[in-house]
Formats: C-alpha cells, structure tokens, sequence
C-alpha cells in the first residue's frame, strides 16, 4: 500500500503538486483553486498557486492560466505581481510561501 501512494506522489505534475500542496494548505478542496469562485481568501490562495508554478516551473504564462481556467495570462501576470508586492511586505506571506514549497518538494 505503502508504495502504490508514493508512486502517485511521484508521478504527478509538477503544477498538479503545487495545486495539492497549496489547496491543503489552505484548506481548499483542488477543484476550487481552478473554479471561477472569486472570494477574497479563495482568490489569494490561487494567486500562491499560479505564482510558485511561475517561479518553480518553466511553463509560459499562457500556459499557466489554461491550467487554473482563466481567461489569459494577464490574470497570472496579476497574481504574480499581487504575491509579489505581499512576499516583500509580510513575514506572514513569506512563511506562507515557504512552507507550500516545502510541502511541494
């Protein structure tokens, strides 16, 4: 048993680890972070997501907004600049930001 979950651990994509690892860290079911749902902490934790797949992973903004079902990269663009200017702010959105990549790796 042990093993079989490992290897889905393993196998999955890399902006599908960062997703998972974000939702639970947030407390989100994963079909949430890709919903058009625009509550204020829902939103925020998307923008997390679509900032660590931008910074962790070589995939095009384009890309990056097909995968979470946004309308164009100008919405990844957004968030990255939002967590941007919060990551160079708060110790609080640091922490954040460390801990979901720790849990991605």
């Amino acid at each position: 048993m042990r093993n079989s979950k490992t290897k889905k651990i393993k196998t999955e994509t890399p902006e599908r680890r960062i997703l998972r690892a974000t939702a639970d860290f947030y407390e989100f079911p994963k079909d949430a972070l890709t919903s058009q749902a625009r509550t204020h902490s829902l939103a925020w934790a998307r923008h997390v997501a679509m900032y660590l797949t931008w910074r962790l992973y070589d995939m095009s903004n384009c890309d990056i907004a097909a995968y979470y079902n946004r309308k164009n990269h100008a919405s990844v663009y957004h968030a990255i600049k939002t967590v941007k200017a919060k990551l160079a702010k708060s110790k609080r959105v640091r922490d954040e930001i460390a801990a979901i990549t720790l849990a991605i790796e």
